[in-house]
């Protein structure tokens, strides 16, 4: 006797493994883009930078200031308050490219492409955070557009080749 499952259930199944295995990818990419980070301290840091993109992206601000390094600017109820009444922004998506040390502040710059929106619209572009580890873990910067030099200036080629990808 052959069991066969109803077409809808079996469409539901496909579509989930689908869906599984392009989050995998994308999580996947998200890690090699940090393969200049020791290995040691690769696993954690990719897991905390999830994190902030998990919370960042759902407006979690309680949980993305537990993420910021020492020593913070503000309280966490002035911090909440403040990026909930002068956030304009919503960062979308992120995926991370690269990461590059920087000696001078003893912290990784990990660049990469977002989505942000801003009065519904979503743009991508060129984005950056900077990892720093104290105490044995890794505390992160809110997810950001790339500086520029000047406001009406366009990118350099080399920071346009982060969403290029």
């Amino acid at each position: 006797m052959k069991f066969l499952l109803p077409f809808p259930i079996l469409l539901i199944l496909v579509a989930t493994f689908v869906d599984t295995i392009s989050v995998k990818r994308q999580t996947w990419r998200g890690y090699e883009a940090l393969n200049s980070v020791p290995d040691e301290e690769r696993v954690r840091l990719s897991e905390r930078l999830r994190s902030l993109i998990e919370y960042q992206s759902s407006e979690q601000w309680e949980k993305v200031y537990e993420l910021l390094p020492n020593p913070k600017s503000a309280t966490k109820d002035r911090y909440v308050g403040d990026i909930s009444k002068h956030k304009r922004t919503k960062l979308e998506a992120f995926i991370p490219r690269n990461a590059v040390f920087a000696p001078t502040s003893n912290a990784w710059v990990i660049g990469g492409c977002a989505k942000f929106r801003e009065n519904r619209v979503v743009r991508e572009m060129p984005a950056l955070t900077y990892a720093i580890k104290q105490d044995g873990e890794w505390y992160l910067y809110p997810i950001g557009r790339f500086p520029k030099t000047a406001r009406n200036e366009p990118y350099e080629p080399s920071i346009l080749e982060l969403c290029s990808k």
